[in-house]
């Protein structure tokens, strides 16, 4: 009779050493910057629609379309026209904008 096992893995107790040629690629753990500008802010409900570029970490293809953000604070000042760098992310189900900055 076969015993079930059952592994659990910790992706922060694992680390891979990199040398300089041949090196492992690893996930990004952080998510990249995707240019956007800004359609309308809605500072009350925290929401801001986008015209954005495509968000690869979250499989989306360019288009417009609202964000719920993480912090309503992320809104101050920010105004339809305004272009913006930005970061997304899956957070307990939900796609959030989870940082912005101005663009250059």
């Amino acid at each position: 009779m076969a015993a079930a096992f059952q592994v659990q893995v910790d992706a922060h107790a694992l680390t891979l050493p990199v040398e300089s040629q041949g090196a492992i690629q690893v996930a990004q753990a952080t998510p990249p910057f995707v240019n956007a500008e800004v359609t309308e802010v809605d500072e009350s409900a925290g929401l801001v629609t986008l015209q954005h570029e495509d968000i690869p970490n979250l499989n989306m293809p360019a288009m417009v379309m609202p964000f719920e953000v993480a912090d309503k604070k992320m809104l101050q000042g920010l105004k339809a026209g305004d272009r913006i760098r930005a970061q997304f992310d899956t957070v307990d189900g939900k796609m959030l904008l989870i940082r912005l900055e101005r663009a250059r």
